[in-house]
């Protein structure tokens, strides 16, 4: 899905642009943009289950952490289908819904490199590798959307698959 914020003409004035990439950039939105769909809500349950895996995996309920873990994958899974099934594609589900995927990613595998049990864990240079990987993708997003002015945000194979693995 593209969402073009390009203006009319190229500014030629940098304090134009300077405003121009501010929060006013959602009044250009269009309304059926703002608005909160199902799976907007679905993407924000799964950042609000986030925190509740990490307090599972923390306090050592595998168990409850994997349940909640699923949840959130089903959630994922399911916020994608009926938002292109249903034309609920939104300009906030596209932003929220790679968010959610890496503060749910990077909050695991920081608990599953810092927490010690016996059962789970990982090395702290691999959570490291993870954490410079989804940097370089936010800041990535972030150069783009800032030269271009605009971004396309789609998921692809490979990433679903790598997000899986």
């Amino acid at each position: 899905m593209v969402y073009s914020l390009i203006p009319r003409y190229f500014p030629h004035n940098l304090d134009y642009m300077r405003k121009r990439i501010s929060f006013r950039l959602l009044k250009n939105l269009p309304a059926h943009e703002k608005r909160i769909t199902v799976p907007t809500l679905l993407t924000i349950l799964r950042m609000l289950l986030t925190p509740c895996i990490v307090a599972a995996m923390v306090t050592q309920h595998w168990g409850t952490a994997f349940i909640l873990f699923l949840i959130s994958v089903i959630t994922d899974f399911l916020d994608g289908t009926i938002a292109r099934v249903f034309g609920q594609k939104t300009f906030l589900g596209a932003c929220l819904d790679p968010l959610a995927d890496k503060f749910l990613l990077i909050s695991c595998f920081f608990t599953l490199a810092f927490v010690q049990s016996p059962l789970f864990s990982i090395p702290w240079w691999f959570f490291f590798l993870v954490l410079l990987k989804e940097s370089i993708l936010i800041i990535g997003a972030v150069i783009i959307f800032s030269v271009m002015w605009h971004i396309e945000i789609m998921p692809t194979f490979v990433g679903t698959f790598t997000a899986v693995v």
